[in-house]
């Protein structure tokens, strides 16, 4: 019973061993990865996987993770403060920002989302204070701004509007 009972377990697990996968640790000053260090322009054609960039020798601050598929930047990369809390997520689709960009204050309450389609500003933008209110209610078209924005103040209220 006991060795039909390992057998078994390994059968269940070993499909999930085979797909698990470790990140490159990546230096945020190496140059065999990136095409320009200030704005983490990974360079073209890395390898398929998960990859995390460091900001220290010893991988302790890490910058930013995600996966490249097919040479391009694919599903959700995250971003870090310097305090490991998350600074932005940033949805990749054949390398270009499709979905929702949610920025986050240093404190971890969202700051903002931007919806993108094909790496241009497409849909709607929310911005809020740091103590949760709303702060901008907006709108992009093909990267352009569009409609009525709104500028509220720290209490709710309207404080401007601008059409576009």
């Amino acid at each position: 019973m006991k060795k039909h009972t390992c057998v078994a377990f390994l059968i269940l697990c070993f499909p999930f061993a085979v797909f698990a996968q470790e990140a490159v640790k990546i230096l945020l000053s190496d140059p065999d990865y990136f095409t320009d260090v200030s704005t983490f322009e990974l360079k073209p054609g890395l390898s398929d996987g998960l990859y995390a960039v460091y900001k220290d020798s010893l991988f302790l601050t890490p910058v930013c993770s995600g996966r490249i598929e097919n040479g391009n930047k694919s599903g959700t990369w995250t971003w870090f403060h310097e305090n490991g809390l998350k600074l932005r997520e940033i949805p990749y689709l054949n390398g270009s920002i499709n979905g929702t960009l949610i920025s986050y204050y240093p404190t971890g309450e969202v700051s903002a989302m931007t919806e993108f389609a094909d790496g241009v500003k497409n849909g709607s933008m929310t911005r809020w204070y740091k103590t949760g209110e709303v702060c901008l209610e907006a709108h992009y078209l093909n990267g352009y701004p569009s409609g009525t924005w709104k500028f509220l103040t720290t209490e709710g209220d309207l404080a401007r509007e601008e059409n576009y």
